[in-house]
């Protein structure tokens, strides 16, 4: 009985995607974020976890007050790198530009990345339901790896600069889900 007590007591660790809930999240203005530490008590029966919410503030949760939303791919539907479409559209013909709809949440990415030597930089807008969630954030992952984690603008906008070329995953929290879009970034796919 002590195995599946304490694997429930250490199964969020630094980094990951929490969503506050129960009565603690009527206390919050955000109720999503990412765990920024775990705090060492001399003695603590519950797993304390620090909490970076998405309107930038540091809060202490308990394990039971936070729970990991659930992961839902977005799928795209639009990549100018394989359009027909004249390149120009929203933009130069030097961007690529990139479209990701989930429609079970009514999100909608849009994704422009425009190279910059062996970088590219990419902005972006995330919309729900007409209009952006009043409280996201967004991390960018290169190759597997963690890059840069960002809170999303009022208006859901976002950028990520430097990123390198090869596998790209950017990772979006809003309240009561994960959405993900994996694409590749390459120089000879980002001209439109």
């Amino acid at each position: 009985m002590i195995q599946p007590v304490l694997a429930k007591m250490n199964r969020l660790k630094i980094g990951d995607y929490v969503e506050v809930v129960g009565e603690m999240a009527a206390f919050c203005n955000a109720k999503i974020g990412v765990i920024d530490a775990i705090p060492v008590r001399a003695i603590s029966v519950i797993k304390e976890f620090t909490v970076k919410l998405a309107d930038g503030t540091l809060r202490n949760f308990f394990d039971f007050q936070l729970r990991t939303p659930p992961a839902a791919p977005a799928y795209m539907v639009y990549d100018s790198a394989s359009s027909s479409t004249p390149g120009g559209i929203r933009g130069t013909g030097q961007s690529r530009h990139l479209r990701f709809v989930d429609q079970e949440l009514a999100v909608d990415i849009h994704i422009k990345s425009a190279v910059c030597g062996e970088f590219q930089t990419i902005i972006g807008q995330l919309f729900m339901i007409r209009k952006a969630p009043q409280h996201a954030m967004a991390t960018l992952i290169s190759e597997g790896k963690t890059k840069e984690m960002i809170i999303l603008d009022r208006a859901g906008e976002f950028r990520f600069d430097e990123v390198p070329l090869g596998s790209v995953c950017i990772e979006f929290l809003v309240p009561s889900r994960r959405i993900s879009t994996a694409f590749e970034m390459s120089v000879s796919k980002s001209t439109a």
